[in-house]
């Protein structure tokens, strides 16, 4: 007769990690998982790009600080879930956070009128020619 702990491994065989099956993991926990979940966790969980870093890390590509606290406060979920299915001891999991671009200031200049009507000359000669035309002064 199986005891209850051994009926469970065996209906769930541990398997070597790769990209694919954590991804694949990933997928079956946020589906199989939906109603038990906060849903502002899986807001960010759905967009998170799972990775595999071998020997024993996962890491996830986040948006913001707040998707890294969600993902901190709901950890024990996802952790126990990968554990149970991955044949890897000491599993760690990071967190990327994407960095976004901002556009320095100072590299824009200001213009006056005149300054950008030698400027776009110098690009099209021809503007110049349609200025005297029309008789236009800047």
């Amino acid at each position: 007769m199986l005891t209850n702990l051994e009926s469970k491994e065996q209906a769930a065989p541990k398997t070597a990690p790769s990209q694919e099956v954590v991804s694949q993991l990933w997928n079956e926990f946020l589906s199989s998982n939906k109603e038990k979940l906060d849903s502002f966790f899986l807001s960010y969980a759905l967009l998170a790009k799972v990775k595999w870093n071998a020997p024993n890390t996962i890491s996830f590509d986040l948006s913001s600080n707040i998707a890294q606290g969600t993902f901190n406060n709901n950890k024990v979920h996802y952790m126990m879930y990968f554990s149970e299915r991955l044949l890897v001891e000491n599993l760690t999991f990071e967190y990327i956070i994407e960095q976004l671009e901002i556009e320095d200031v100072s590299k824009s200049k200001a213009y006056t009128i005149k300054d950008r009507m030698i400027e776009i000359q110098e690009i099209n000669p021809a503007i110049k020619i349609l200025i005297e035309k029309l008789d236009l002064d800047f």
